[in-house]
């Protein structure tokens, strides 16, 4: 029955049909299987999850290629939904020449690192390095 509203001009999109799907196998998958359980564990306490005989650097790995997945699908429905796509989709930039954007990225990266050293040696001058 859902399948068939689906296939109408005015029912539930494909896409909808998907996300729910998808909330269901993620829920499952969390809740219901080892995999699971271990990603809440090192969630909660990384330690504690090492000590417990759980591979913390195997659960990281996936859980990152899984979201990272994820994501990529996530970007080609959108590229489906607008049905357009091109190189320079999703970058932002209102038509700025490429050397004053190096120059921006330069100058905000440059900023970060200049406040991540100060808060560094702060922390190192109050002892809670």
């Amino acid at each position: 029955m859902i399948l068939h509203y689906a296939r109408r001009v005015r029912g539930i999109g494909w896409m909808f049909v998907f996300f729910v799907v998808l909330v269901v196998v993620m829920q499952y998958a969390l809740t219901r299987t080892k995999w699971g359980r271990s990603v809440f564990a090192v969630g909660g306490n990384r330690e504690a999850a090492r000590r417990a005989g759980i591979n913390v650097g195997w659960t990281y790995m996936s859980v990152f290629m899984l979201y990272s997945s994820l994501a990529a699908v996530g970007g080609m429905l959108a590229a489906g939904r607008l049905a357009a796509a091109a190189q320079s989709s999703g970058t932002g930039d209102v038509n700025l020449d490429s050397s004053f954007r190096y120059m921006t990225t330069g100058a905000v990266l440059l900023i970060a690192v200049m406040l991540d050293a100060a808060s560094r040696r702060s922390r190192t001058m109050h002892g809670r390095a």
